[in-house]
């Protein structure tokens, strides 16, 4: 509740919210250098825009492995229950539950109307289904 009602009065600023995410998730700021793009083969002229380029590529083709190997593996969680089933859908599923919504039913935490939604559903579901469906 305490982290709800903090991100409820920081939504209309990007930075608090995304400090308050990192605290949630117990994350530390690190900082992080980027090697200098002068080198030897470019000394001469570091606006050398082709060596500049495999500079910063040779640095940040790195990224991902490297943050990658720090990621504790996952464990699968096998959940059962009579009670509820989580399945697959496709987009067009929920492209016409949106469009089916009620707006005077709709309750948003942003005060976003259901007009918006409903104009951008076809930018934001096949996202959202894809999502979706890689967490079950």
């Amino acid at each position: 509740m305490h982290y709800k009602q903090k991100l409820t009065e920081n939504r209309e600023n990007l930075s608090k919210t995304w400090k308050i995410i990192n605290e949630i998730i117990n994350k530390t700021e690190v900082k992080t250098t980027v090697p200098p793009l002068a080198t030897s083969t470019n000394a001469s002229n570091p606006l050398d825009v082709v060596n500049t380029s495999n500079i910063l590529n040779d640095y940040f083709v790195e990224v991902g492995p490297t943050l990658a190997s720090s990621v504790p593996p996952t464990v699968q969680v096998t959940h059962t229950s009579s009670s509820s089933v989580v399945h697959s859908f496709f987009p067009e599923e929920v492209v016409l539950q949106v469009y089916l919504l009620n707006p005077s039913k709709y309750n948003d935490t942003y005060d976003l109307p259901a007009s918006s939604l409903n104009i951008s559903k076809h930018v934001i579901v096949p996202s959202l289904a894809d999502l979706h469906n890689l967490c079950i």
